[in-house]
């Protein structure tokens, strides 16, 4: 009966502050990316788990995952910040950051990007 069916998800939205971003909530993770790393999940020719560094950018951890798969849709890419049990998406157009129209957000430790096909 959907998340909110019964009632059992109370969070507060917690908002990611990327620029040229949409933001929804998402429900609490049931595991949680481990501490001082990086997710990476979709279309991107090697997704996985990746150390985090300071400064690390999105575009980045793209390219450290091989780059994109050619059934990527970069227009519909997400980053998901989790924070104290609390899950948070920004909308990201890769393909406009990629062309320098939009900048290239940075990531945190834990946070989950996902490349659609």
């Amino acid at each position: 009966m959907g998340w909110f069916g019964r009632g059992r998800w109370r969070y507060l939205a917690l908002w990611v502050a990327l620029p040229g971003c949409v933001h929804e909530v998402v429900p609490p993770p049931a595991s949680p990316i481990p501490a001082g790393k990086v997710a990476v999940v979709g279309e991107v020719s090697r997704p996985g788990l990746y150390e985090h560094h300071p400064g690390m950018t999105l575009l980045e951890l793209v390219r450290l995952a091989g780059g994109l798969t050619i059934t990527a849709a970069p227009e519909r890419a997400s980053v998901t910040r989790f924070s104290s049990g609390l899950a948070a998406s920004a909308g990201i157009r890769l393909d406009e950051v990629a062309a320098g129209r939009t900048p290239d957000p940075p990531l945190e430790a834990g946070d989950l990007v996902q490349v659609p096909p």
